[in-house]
C-alpha cells in the first residue's frame, strides 16, 4: 500500500496554483518578466533540463529491459541446470552452475523466476543439503 503525505501533496497544489495563477505575488514567478533575458536563460535551462531527465529515463528503461530478459533466459536455464545439482554441493559449486541467487540467507539460496523456483539450503559447512524444485522444474 503507498502511504501519501499530505502535506506534500498540498505543497505540491499550492506552488501549482502559483506557478499558474501568479497568485502568490512572487516576483521571480510573474509572467510579465517574459521578455527579460534572465528568465528567457531560465526557460532554456528548463527545457535542457527536461530534455536531459527524458533521456536518462530512456536509458534506465532500456536498462531495466536488458536486465529483465537477462532474468528471463537464466530462469530457462535454471530448468536445466538444475538437474544437475546433488547434495553434497558446496555453496560455491552452486552458485557456479546456477548463476547468483535471486535472493538467500545464511542458510538457503532461492532461485525464483517467471515461473522457475529452486530452493538449495546449506548445513553449517556451507554443503546441500536439501534441494527442492519448488515450481517450474521436473528431472
Amino acid at each position: 500500500m503507498v502511504r501519501q503525505n499530505h502535506k506534500h501533496t498540498f505543497v505540491a497544489g499550492a506552488l501549482l496554483f502559483c506557478l499558474f495563477s501568479s497568485g502568490c505575488g512572487t516576483d521571480s514567478l510573474d509572467r510579465s518578466r517574459e521578455g527579460d533575458p534572465t528568465f528567457a536563460q531560465a526557460e532554456r535551462e528548463l527545457e535542457q533540463l527536461e530534455e536531459t531527465a527524458a533521456d536518462e529515463a530512456r536509458r534506465t528503461r532500456q536498462k531495466m529491459r536488458r536486465q529483465e530478459e537477462r532474468l528471463r533466459e537464466r530462469a530457462r536455464e535454471w530448468k536445466t541446470l538444475w538437474c544437475e545439482a546433488s547434495e553434497g554441493m558446496t555453496r560455491r559449486q552452486m552458485r557456479e552452475l546456477m548463476g547468483p541467487p535471486t535472493s538467500g540467507t545464511g542458510e538457503a539460496d532461492l532461485w525464483d523466476a517467471y515461473g522457475v523456483s529452486v530452493m538449495a539450503m546449506y548445513d553449517t559447512d556451507l554443503r546441500v543439503y536439501y534441494l527442492d524444485g519448488v515450481s517450474g522444474v521436473s528431472c
